[in-house]
């Protein structure tokens, strides 16, 4: 399936695994270039890999989604690596205590 999204950037929080791991590489797939934010850079790696032999781009930045720093960094670590950002998908929810 060709859905136009070779070339396209994303970026993808919660990346390494689970559901993110699966949303990464339907990414890969496509060719789209994937920045994988994640708290788990390890697994992160892993994932490089398998986007890779898919024949696609990934970068990992090791993000805290409750930091606004390590957020920021992944959307530089994209624009820096790929010059775009074409797509964000927020995997990742934090639990707010009421």
């Amino acid at each position: 399936m060709d859905l136009g999204l070779a070339g396209k950037t994303v970026i993808v929080t919660g990346g390494a695994s689970n559901i993110g791991r699966g949303i990464t590489l339907g990414f890969a797939k496509e060719r789209a270039n994937i920045v994988i934010a994640d708290i788990d850079e390890a697994q992160a790696q892993k994932v490089v890999k398998e986007v890779a032999a898919l024949g696609a781009k990934a970068v990992v930045v090791k993000t805290d989604i409750t930091k606004t720093d390590q957020v920021a960094a992944a959307v530089k670590k994209g624009l820096d690596e790929f010059q775009k950002i074409d797509i964000l998908v927020n995997n990742v929810a934090v639990a707010c205590p009421q």
